[in-house]
């Protein structure tokens, strides 16, 4: 990244957006790997300070054309040629370049909203942070827990006030389970919600209440990303307390239920680790068959996550034999989000440091010993290779 001016790492979120995640932390999107040192806090009343030391230093340093520390996960893709988030958002908001480092809340308009860690999964891929399943894995297993207490945010207020706002996104633990997303349901049916767009990440395995169906049909569109990382068995052990039969019910009600509406949009959502690198193309198919299954409902491809922590469970991380099984595919019927993440998986295998077959074995492991699953029935391939 040398040579940058601030197109090469300005990002349109820092001025427009805003993420309020776990413990009330502000930041500047999902993807800011930020965790040691938040940029900023809520208020003592919950109230949201969006010009906090730590957010003026990351627009200072995008508007002088330096890199952030947190930003990352993009700068990897746009790396590998691929677009990025920051790409994305900066074409859609098509703004000119702020010349101040302040912002104000007046004019957001993008919110996403940690709803709570409440969830009813335990998925390998997830941390105690937004998992109270995966809190009590790690509890019962004397591992690591946050040291601070992990709370959604205690005021919504700013939902009330938000008038600007063309987008909310709603994210857990499992959104539709939270007791704050029945709170900020009641705030937002008393708004006119004809300009804006809601946004889920829901795990599918639970059906939306009758209040949350009724604000649907209020939005002037609605995305439901489906939280799902491969079929069948598969899914069950990477997202465990997942039962396919189930998954898929569900799938299929809301794949009805868009056939019906006018403003729904359904699409598969898949976090990319070594365990799922050999399955995508099953969730393409898969994806698919949902489509023609269900005409006229409104089915996106599927969106494919890249995992960059914790490392050993990064898609490059795993054992050489089994990367390059992934790289060599057959790649009939692979979606444009398939061959994106390969790319990314090539150029990131070129620069790693080393394999972490052995971390990501030992993790699975201690997971098993109170999950009762095995790596090496749902996964052959992977475990042999890491051996």
């Amino acid at each position: 990244m040398s040579n940058v001016s601030p197109s090469d790492t300005y990002c349109s979120l820092l001025w427009k957006h805003i993420c309020v995640r776990p413990g009330q932390k502000i930041a500047p999107c999902c993807r800011f790997r930020q965790e040691i040192s938040p940029p900023a806090k809520a208020g003592p009343d919950g109230e949201l300070d969006f010009n906090a030391p730590g957010l003026i230093e990351i627009r200072k340093k995008m508007l002088a054309g330096e890199p952030v520390s947190g930003c990352e996960s993009c700068y990897s893709e746009e790396q590998s040629g691929n677009s990025s988030l920051r790409l994305s958002s900066n074409q859609k908001m098509a703004s000119p370049i702020p010349r101040s480092p302040e912002a104000s809340i007046k004019h957001v308009e993008y919110v996403e909203l940690f709803i709570g860690s409440t969830c009813n999964l335990r998925c390998v891929t997830c941390s105690p942070t937004l998992s109270t399943q995966i809190f009590k894995d790690y509890e019962t297993l004397g591992w690591d827990l946050p040291t601070n207490k992990v709370t959604p945010p205690s005021n919504l207020q700013f939902l009330e006030e938000a008038d600007s706002v063309k987008q909310i996104k709603f994210v857990g633990g499992e959104p539709l389970i939270g007791k704050r997303h029945t709170q900020a349901v009641d705030i937002l049916l008393k708004k006119d919600l004809r300009e804006c767009d809601l946004i889920y990440y829901t795990n599918a395995t639970v059906w939306p209440s009758e209040s949350t169906q009724k604000l649907w049909k209020q939005a002037r569109s609605v995305y439901l990303n489906l939280s799902i990382d491969s079929v069948g068995v598969e899914n069950d052990y990477i997202r465990m307390n997942s039962d396919w039969t189930q998954v898929n019910n569900i799938v299929q009600d809301y794949a009805r239920l868009s056939q019906r509406s006018k403003n729904l949009t359904l699409q598969i959502s898949t976090t990319v680790s070594s365990l799922n690198l050999l399955s995508l193309q099953k969730i393409d198919q898969y994806s698919l068959r949902l489509k023609e299954h269900y005409p006229g409902a409104k089915i996106n491809p599927p969106y494919f996550c890249y995992l960059t922590a914790p490392s050993f469970l990064a898609p490059h991380a795993g054992p050489s034999p089994y990367i390059q099984k992934a790289l060599n595919q057959s790649n009939q019927g692979f979606s444009k989000e398939h061959f994106k993440i390969l790319k990314q998986l090539e150029n990131n295998f070129e620069n790693r440091v080393g394999d972490e077959s052995d971390d990501l074995l030992k993790y699975l492991a201690k997971l098993e010993t109170i999950r009762g699953n095995s790596v090496a029935e749902v996964f052959p391939t992977l475990y042999n290779d890491c051996r």
